[in-house]
């Protein structure tokens, strides 16, 4: 059924609206029920993949991890995380979107990056470090999601318009790129800059492809610039504290042999003792579940990777856009829903298109 993605976008979309109003009724943090809409995802995912085998296969994962793990609601949790991801996959992969939804689908999008944009030049949302916190509440979160939101606007108009309209788009998502950058200051949005980058060169000409890599350079290694970023690390005591982290937590890995795990949640725990936070996380998703999962973590990774590669077009945007979306691990946030779903709606719709092209060039030569 192709309603099945539609669905998933509307319960997304009411999720995400929650997210952007729930500061305005409560003083609760969000993130305390982050669990419950993971495992909300996995059930509607569960349910609507084809792929039921899938099952089988985390319960392994479960049975091996029992042993290290210390607490089971988060070995609980990490079950609930690879049936979600791989049925996510799953059903992106099998069902596709209708014009008309894709339609739907890019003018929502558009009013959330402009309502964000909006948002910019109001200085209630802007914190004690004068950064932007954004529709989301937290400057790198919420600049991270607008950054997809942004991307997926563009690739829909890009796949669907004509070259004059796609050239004014362009130029509206590259000046809202660059001031969400400022705004923000959320430094790995610059893991985004080759993919937009490479959309000049694609719309525009090689001239402006090269002066705008020269621009671009000029701004980032500009004094003001350097002296923004210096300040920045000096007053960021978590710089530090997160160097701190890592060393320990690739310590605790080289002790286990590199393969061997400590146990589902334990990375979160250690970043909690050395820093005495409780709301302190490890920062980098890779060595955290390096550091959970042991060798697992590269097995989930792996097959994770190769499912996406069989299952969608792979091409060089695909590729700039999952550079940029690999810097999400600082936050994180690599793995969350919230930021998957946009994601792979990108893979979906590109996929449908070239496709589409595919059958119709093939029809030709007939």
């Amino acid at each position: 059924m192709k309603n099945k993605l539609y669905v998933v976008f509307g319960i997304y979309l009411i999720i995400i609206f929650i997210q952007i109003l729930w500061p305005y009724f409560s003083n609760i943090q969000l993130a305390s029920y982050n669990a419950v809409f993971s495992v909300l995802y996995a059930i509607i995912f569960f349910c609507m993949s084809p792929n039921k085998k899938l099952v089988f296969w985390c319960s392994a994962f479960a049975i091996i991890m029992y042993p290290f793990s210390s607490s089971i609601l988060h070995l609980i949790l990490d079950f609930i995380l690879l049936i979600r991801v791989f049925s996510m996959v799953s059903l992106f992969a099998t069902n596709s979107f209708t014009e008309k939804q894709i339609n739907v689908i890019k003018y929502t999008f558009a009013l959330l990056v402009v309502a964000d944009t909006i948002l910019v030049l109001n200085p209630n949302y802007y914190g004690n470090s004068g950064r932007f916190s954004g529709l989301m509440g937290s400057s790198n979160t919420s600049a991270s999601l607008i950054c997809l939101f942004n991307i997926l606007w563009w690739e829909i108009v890009k796949l669907t318009k004509p070259i004059k309209i796609k050239k004014i788009h362009l130029l509206l998502n590259l000046l809202y790129f660059a001031l969400l950058f400022f705004a923000s200051k959320t430094r790995t949005m610059l893991f985004f800059l080759p993919y937009w980058l490479w959309q000049i060169k694609y719309i525009y000409s090689y001239g402006i492809f090269v002066f705008a890599i020269i621009a671009s350079l000029i701004i980032n290694i500009h004094p003001y610039s350097l002296d923004t970023q210096s300040m920045r690390l000096e007053s960021d005591n978590s710089t530090m504290t997160r160097s701190f982290l890592y060393e320990n937590m690739y310590k605790g890995i080289a002790e286990n042999m590199y393969i061997l795990p400590h146990g589902s949640g334990t990375a979160n725990v250690l970043s909690k003792y050395i820093t005495d936070n409780d709301n302190f996380s490890p920062h980098n998703d890779f060595l955290r579940y390096w550091y959970d999962w042991g060798i697992l973590a590269f097995i989930f990774f792996y097959f994770f990777a190769r499912k996406t590669k069989e299952l969608f077009v792979i091409n060089i945007d695909i590729i700039l856009i999952c550079i940029g979306y690999i810097s999400l691990s600082l936050h994180n946030i690599l793995l969350m829903p919230t930021y998957l779903i946009p994601l792979f709606m990108i893979f979906n719709i590109k996929t449908l298109f070239e496709n589409e092209k595919q059958i119709n060039f093939n029809s030709k030569k007939i």
